[in-house]
């Protein structure tokens, strides 16, 4: 166990010295710009090495580090991973299949905001070795915001929340009525979580005037060029009550229509009840009408007869 972890520090400490110095017809490729990982999604890091009749296989010792924290370590065929980082234990993982194509690059699972920083990909092999590095960043994307309307008479509060974002976002908010920017009138707040480090957004505006207003709630989330626009209309037909149409017709038409229907059943039943009973009364005079012409008709023959 002693002699392994001494191994694994004299290769790391020979692909890193080897690496600084290098060899002129031996190039590895990461990339030139900041990568960007997704929160909770894989990200693939990538590093190429050239590979030619005289390279061997065996020779090849890949390294993967973050500042001077072993991400990966991969020689004599196989990984080696007792010098590695607990941070990416049964997180990261080599393309082996694609290594003999001179693929270095190095597979990273459920990207953490933990993760970013600067990695740095060392290849050494019987060829020549160096050591390159690139910076990485994490982002995630800020859901739908939440929208919730508390009117009063005279004024409104929109209230629009959202979490799970990364890194803080910007927010404006305009009245596009006035053509105002109204930003310095709200109350915002963005917290971040403890344990994920995501943000949380909560920002609301208060209307103090009873008039037609459409708002613009705009959030921007400039690391993945994020923008969610919302356009919130808010009407005051009835004086000092001021109203989100789309939120309270969608609670008094259900309520409307019901009232309506039940109406309607309880005049069809009232009415069929009467219809009921004046057939009833109409069958009844019927009768009496019959049984009175015929005990006449009785009598008239009986006349006759004794005539």
């Amino acid at each position: 166990m002693i002699l392994s972890s001494f191994a694994s520090r004299v290769f790391l400490l020979c692909s890193s010295l080897l690496g600084v110095r290098g060899y002129s017809n031996f190039e590895i490729i990461v990339p030139s710009a900041t990568q960007t990982a997704f929160f909770g999604q894989p990200v693939v890091l990538p590093c190429t090495f050239p590979v030619g009749p005289t390279w061997t296989p065996d020779s090849t010792v890949i390294t993967w580090q973050r500042d001077q924290e072993v991400v990966h370590i991969f020689y004599h065929m196989r990984n080696q991973l007792s010098q590695q980082s607990s941070h990416y234990t049964n997180r990261t993982s080599l393309y082996l299949s694609e290594i003999a194509k001179g693929n270095a690059s190095l597979r990273l699972d459920n990207a953490t905001l933990g993760d970013i920083g600067q990695y740095a990909c060392s290849v050494s092999t019987n060829v020549g070795s160096q050591k390159k590095s690139f910076p990485l960043k994490v982002a995630a994307w800020y859901p739908e915001p939440d929208l919730q309307i508390s009117t009063s008479a005279g004024s409104a509060v929109v209230l629009l929340t959202t979490e799970g974002g990364f890194p803080s976002p910007t927010l404006q908010w305009f009245n596009s009525s006035s053509v105002e920017d109204v930003t310095n009138k709200t109350v915002t707040n963005i917290t971040q979580d403890k344990d994920s480090g995501l943000y949380q957004v909560t920002s609301s505006l208060q209307l103090h005037w009873p008039s037609n207003s459409t708002l613009i709630f705009i959030l921007r989330n400039q690391e993945l060029h994020q923008e969610v626009r919302r356009s919130i209309r808010l009407l005051s037909d009835f004086g000092d009550e001021v109203y989100c149409s789309r939120n309270r017709y969608f609670v008094l038409w259900p309520i409307l229509c019901v009232s309506v229907a039940l109406l309607t059943l309880v005049l069809w039943l009232l009415f069929h009840r009467r219809q009921k009973t004046f057939n009833q009364h109409m069958m009844t005079c019927s009768f009496l009408k019959f049984t009175q012409q015929r005990s006449h008709c009785k009598n008239y023959r009986c006349w006759r007869s004794q005539k």
